[in-house]
């Protein structure tokens, strides 16, 4: 079944960003980790974009957990738990385009549910410096 992610295409993007320096951030949580927040890559400099936050979850959870991607000063700056659904395999991206005007630590923030046994899930921050 497609999937519609738009309107986002590469005019959308300020040509400056593609041509600086790209880097790919991530983190993986699964059913063995205990609820707590999660670093995503290092501590960010003034100047940095954030362009897109990827989540895969390539095993679903079997319960009630809760998501969210944010910075050291927010929890739900770029993600919030009702832009995916924990409990289907699947990819999700959600274009942010945002340059940080200080030195951020991206998070994730993770709420394991009770009892829950399975899942696996790894979330990816694309930034340029």
């Amino acid at each position: 079944m497609p999937t519609f992610l738009g309107p986002y295409d590469f005019q959308e993007i300020p040509r400056e960003i593609l041509m600086r320096n790209l880097m790919l951030l991530d983190t993986t949580i699964d059913s063995e980790n205990a609820s707590g927040s999660f670093n995503l890559g290092d501590i960010t400099i003034p100047g940095t974009n954030i362009v897109q936050i990827i989540v895969k979850i390539s095993e679903a959870f079997d319960g009630a957990c809760e998501l969210s991607v944010g910075t050291n000063f927010g929890p739900n700056l770029y993600v919030i738990n009702d832009d995916i659904d924990l409990s289907l395999s699947g990819f999700y991206v959600i274009p942010v385009l945002e340059e940080l005007s200080t030195a951020v630590q991206l998070k994730v923030f993770f709420v394991k549910g009770f009892g829950v046994s399975q899942g696996k899930l790894e979330v990816f921050a694309i930034v340029a410096n």
